[in-house]
């Protein structure tokens, strides 16, 4: 499985829009999650603008916070399932489609 996430940022300062990829292994924190919010909101980012920011500071944070509350959700409901070796996602398609209608705005932010 492949544990490189990309995503973007968006600078606070000049609203450049940053690509990022990380490596991160999403088994690291399915017990902690907010562990991985906590990470994301410390990590400090460089624009070429010449400014500095933290991940907190961010449009990204409260999306992210808001997919890791699904994350949790769907764990906690039996219908995700982290390993080393995968990730899955059990959806009916009802479930599906709250998604698709909670998360629109997200397009092109994290993913």
């Amino acid at each position: 499985m492949s544990n490189r996430v990309s995503f973007s940022v968006t600078c606070p300062h000049c609203g450049r829009k940053l690509n990022v990829k990380r490596e991160i292994d999403p088994a690291d924190y399915k017990e902690d999650w907010d562990q991985m919010m906590s990470d994301f909101e410390m990590e400090e980012f460089h624009c070429p603008c010449g400014e500095q920011f933290l991940g907190a500071e961010t449009a990204q944070s409260d999306k992210l916070e808001k997919l890791l509350e699904l994350a949790k959700t769907l764990r906690a409901e039996g219908k995700l399932d982290i390993s080393r070796n995968s990730i899955r996602i059990n959806l009916g398609l009802s479930d599906i489609w709250e998604l698709i209608k909670e998360f629109k705005d997200l397009e092109g932010d994290l993913l």
